[in-house]
């Protein structure tokens, strides 16, 4: 597949993307856990996965069908717009389940991170659905720099708390999308909101995404009900974004690629379709003994380099984080692939088997490392083989069939 310029923008700007802002995070995370106790730290890591997960899981869909609003003539206004009207009541739902589920609460340093997180999060997903990937990673640096002044603000003032930290980071995430949104809602409404016709599709992938940000985030819910330590919690999140950081570059291309795969699935071209999933997930079998085998060696020094040295975490632990995220993505393609497919009926039936095996796995007297992977490890694995295995039955049938 001959890669376009505008394939290669599109690459690096989701790339830039990621880079920046896990470098944020990052950063965040590790300056606070060595200013906040184990306590405030997890409820700022579990304030941010709730708020974030129940935004992007209807945002994802949205920015997966903002191409069509665009084609049918709607304004970046009116997208903005939906992307709000259905963010809002996402983000207030997270932030009533972290004050349900939390023993303390900072009402109003946590709304106002929830609104920045949100804010950002519209952003991104309304340029990503609209194809401003470059223009994406510029409002992503712009995060990144307003992260290094919000954190020496606190580290040279000595302001440092779970408050101040959540505002800063709110007051971050609604300062570098304020350019975005003031331009967008500035513009004439050239048309009205998208009709509910269209709508149906986001919500037929907000169940998917839910599924999928269940099994990312589920942990986090069972370690609240199971009184899992909060140092556990702490590393869990913290090991699972490493992992994820080391494989941005895969997961850069998925943006890039989306209008690839429907293009082959038009015109047929079924074998440039199996050689794509034989190759993505050749590169990361192949990486997955690297991986694990780095976390199993060094995820200790990692634990410590990013949290300090209370923080300590077996080979095993580390291990399994890494390879739940790669396991992760090595689903990605053949998704991508069965939604161009249309297979939603296997997609929604695999993401309910996935469920109900992450509740049984929830309920088992594991110990609370074993507990916080296998809730996810277990319905990753099951719905990866179920996706693979019917991905290439398609690609392999519909081949079979053209030859005849």
């Amino acid at each position: 597949m001959a890669l376009t310029t505008s394939f290669r923008n599109n690459v690096v700007g989701f790339f830039g993307h990621l880079a920046f802002t896990s470098l944020a995070s990052y950063l965040v995370l590790a300056t606070a856990a060595r200013q906040l106790d184990a306590n405030n730290l997890a409820h700022f890591v579990t304030l941010a996965a709730f708020v974030n997960g129940a935004t992007l899981a209807i945002l994802i869909p949205l920015e997966q069908v903002a191409p069509r609003w665009i084609r049918d003539g709607h304004s970046a206004r009116s997208i903005v717009l939906r992307a709000a009207s259905l963010g809002i009541p996402a983000a207030l739902t997270a932030l009533f389940l972290n004050w349900i589920l939390s023993d303390q609460s900072f009402l109003i340093s946590d709304t106002i991170y929830a609104f920045g997180a949100l804010a950002f999060n519209i952003t991104r997903s309304t340029l990503v659905g609209t194809g401003n990937l470059k223009r994406l990673s510029i409002y992503s640096l712009a995060y990144f720099g307003y992260i290094l002044i919000g954190l020496s603000t606190l580290s040279f003032g000595n302001l440092w708390s779970i408050q101040n930290l959540a505002i800063t980071v709110g007051c971050v995430g609604l300062a570098a999308s304020a350019p975005h949104l003031f331009k967008s809602l500035s513009e004439l409404p050239r048309v009205n909101l998208a009709p509910p016709k269209q709508l149906h599709l986001v919500f037929s992938g907000l169940g998917r995404n839910l599924a999928g940000l269940l099994f990312l985030y589920g942990p986090l819910l069972v370690a609240a009900f199971r009184n899992v330590p909060d140092t556990e919690v702490v590393l869990y999140v913290a090991l699972s974004n490493l992992a994820r950081f080391s494989l941005y570059p895969l997961q850069a291309l998925i943006p890039a690629l989306t209008d690839r795969v429907y293009s082959m699935r038009d015109q047929r071209q079924y074998s440039l379709l199996i050689s794509l999933h034989r190759q993505t997930t050749s590169v990361l079998l192949l990486g997955i003994p690297f991986l694990v085998g780095a976390f199993a060696f060094s995820g200790s020094t990692l634990a410590s380099f990013t949290l300090g040295s209370p923080y300590g975490v077996s080979s095993a632990f580390a291990a399994l984080i890494a390879l739940t995220e790669v396991l992760g993505i090595l689903s990605t393609i053949p998704l991508l692939i069965s939604l161009a497919f249309g297979h939603s009926r296997l997609l929604l039936g695999s993401s309910a088997v996935g469920v109900l095996v992450f509740l049984i796995v929830s309920l088992l007297p594991l110990d609370s490392t074993a507990l916080l992977v296998f809730c996810r490890l277990a319905p990753i694995s099951l719905i990866g083989v179920a996706v693979n295995v019917s991905v290439l039955r398609t690609l392999i049938s519909h081949l079979r069939s053209e030859s005849t």
